[in-house]
């Protein structure tokens, strides 16, 4: 019967078999260590969002030194602040300095006018007296109002410790 099989199988034959026999064992190449994968073991691009979706990683489970810092967090977009000097004498209040650009400040009876550039209808406004650099500002408090039809300005009243209007220094918060 040998014989028979022998005289009926050729070269084309066996190169099938030897395909066959590769292709159902295959090939495997396995990772170092175990349950780990690093990114030396994964192509650049390879794995989506998609992929790890329902991994559950913790804070605990993330290197924070291997974050980069978020473009924008050096800038909160709700917080917006000014810092700002009323002398005692008409219209000298100016703009100490501000956590953004385009901050600007006027004088309105007895007032002063902090205009943030942006709608802050939607926000708390807080207001402190305050130097813009070292030393006391006198006893007092600041009022803080919005202005009719401006919606993107904050009006300080600076009063002294007997509640009377008087120029003073102060600092400006206002949070969205």
């Amino acid at each position: 019967m040998l014989k028979r099989i022998r005289g009926r199988v050729g070269s084309a034959h066996l190169l099938a078999v030897i395909a066959l026999v590769m292709a159902v064992t295959g090939t495997a190449i396995a990772l170092p260590g175990r349950n780990s994968v690093n990114g030396q073991d994964i192509k650049n691009s390879a794995i989506k969002s998609l992929d790890v979706r329902d991994n559950n990683i913790q804070g605990k489970d993330i290197r924070e030194s291997t974050l980069a810092s978020v473009p924008s967090a050096d800038v909160a977009q709700n917080l917006l602040w000014a810092v700002v000097t009323n002398p005692a004498a008409a219209g000298n209040a100016a703009l100490a300095r501000s956590g953004q650009t385009g901050t600007t400040v006027a004088e309105s009876g007895g007032a002063v006018q902090v205009n943030f550039g942006r709608s802050i209808n939607n926000c708390a406004w807080n207001a402190t007296r305050g130097t813009p650099a070292g030393g006391v500002e006198p006893a007092g408090f600041a009022e803080v109002n919005g202005v009719n039809g401006q919606p993107t300005v904050v009006e300080v009243h600076t009063r002294d410790d007997t509640g009377a209007m008087v120029d003073g220094n102060f600092h400006l918060q206002v949070t969205c």
